[in-house]
């Protein structure tokens, strides 16, 4: 079925609900500013709002859009640190963080 779907470039649509949910709380266990967050949560509407197709679960989105903010505001936030927060392993943050990379803009 994996095969297949990517075959067919079939994609499934991202809750932003979902997403929303989540980044608020890891957010805070990450202890990140504000416009860390703010930009973290830009990200993730950038990711809903160009229709980024991906399998990848909410969670998987959320750690990685906040990954992705740390990088772009300099803060010291570790995959490791956010894979503890997440519950998520380090090579599946990596691999949606290089998948938000070449979302196009």
């Amino acid at each position: 079925m994996k095969i297949l779907g990517e075959a067919l470039k079939l994609c499934q649509p991202i809750n932003s609900n979902s997403i929303s949910v989540h980044r608020p709380r890891f957010c805070t266990l990450l202890q990140l500013n504000k416009s860390a967050q703010e930009l973290a949560a830009h990200i993730g509407e950038v990711v809903i709002n160009k229709c980024f197709c991906t399998r990848r679960n909410p969670i998987s989105i959320s750690a990685a859009d906040i990954y992705l903010a740390c990088q772009l505001e300099d803060k010291r936030k570790t995959q490791a640190e956010i894979c503890k927060v997440t519950g998520l392993t380090e090579v599946t943050l990596c691999k949606v963080y290089k998948e938000l990379q070449q979302c196009p803009p």
